[in-house]
């Protein structure tokens, strides 16, 4: 199943983990990602905070995810979902009708 932005995921694959892509983090806004930390917990909960496509492998999709202490980047593949996030649905766009406004009180 694939993860999306406030899914809560668990950890299959730690080796899945890029804890040097500083680029990836910077992009994706984690603000408690710290560089070459790696401490993954298989018995955590995780909120998926946002996605990344890798720079190099434009099929390989990375996720910022948390634990509320420590923000990770790992590849998709090495989670997997324990709890949908709600996702939400744009409503279908309003008609609007196209009204005239004459600012010089001239008729049209």
């Amino acid at each position: 199943m694939k993860a999306y932005l406030g899914d809560k995921v668990k950890i299959v694959e730690p080796g899945r983990l890029y804890s040097a892509y500083d680029t990836a983090a910077k992009v994706m806004g984690l603000k408690l990602w710290k560089c070459y930390y790696d401490d993954l917990d298989k018995d955590k909960v995780y909120l998926v905070l946002n996605d990344f496509n890798h720079h190099k492998h434009k099929s390989s999709r990375l996720l910022g995810i948390t634990d509320g202490r420590h923000d990770f980047v790992i590849g998709e593949e090495g989670v997997t979902v324990v709890d949908p996030g709600t996702i939400m649905v744009p409503s279908p766009p309003k008609k609007i009708e196209v009204q005239y406004f004459d600012i010089n009180n001239i008729s049209l």
